[in-house]
C-alpha cells in the first residue's frame, strides 16, 4: 500500500519560506529607496509589502500544530513588528511596560532568530 504520510504544517511552512523570501525583498526594497522616498514609497516597496500582506494572509488562515509552524506563524508577527533593515534584528516598535508584553516580545523575538537569518 502507497500511503503518502502529510507532514503536519507542510502548508504553513511551504508558505514561510516563500514569506522569508518576499520579507528579505521588501527589506532590500527600503534599503535600496532613496531616503527621499520613504514615507512616499516607491513602486518597488509597495510591490514587495503587497506580496508579504498576501502571504501573511494566506499563512494566518493556518493554525500552526509544530514547532516549525509556529516560527513561520512568528514571522508574521515579525513582519509587523520589527523595524530593522535586516530581518531579525529588533529595534524600535513598543516592546511595552507590562510583563506580559516584554515576554511576548522576547518569546516571538526567539522563535525568529532561526526564520529570519
Amino acid at each position: 500500500m502507497n500511503m503518502m504520510t502529510v507532514t503536519p504544517d507542510a502548508e504553513l511552512i511551504a508558505l514561510g519560506v516563500e514569506f522569508s523570501k518576499a520579507w528579505a525583498d521588501e527589506r532590500a526594497a527600503f534599503t535600496a529607496a532613496a531616503w527621499a522616498d520613504i514615507g512616499n514609497n516607491t513602486p518597488e516597496i509597495d510591490s514587495a509589502h503587497d506580496r508579504c500582506a498576501d502571504l501573511a494572509h494566506q499563512m494566518v488562515a493556518h493554525r500552526p500544530e509544530t514547532l516549525e509552524g509556529v516560527k513561520a506563524m512568528a514571522m508574521v508577527w515579525g513582519w509587523l513588528h520589527y523595524l530593522s533593515s535586516k530581518p531579525g534584528e529588533y529595534e524600535g516598535a513598543e516592546l511595552g511596560n507590562t510583563s506580559d508584553e516584554r515576554a511576548q516580545h522576547a518569546v516571538m523575538t526567539f522563535l525568529l532568530r532561526d526564520c529570519t537569518a
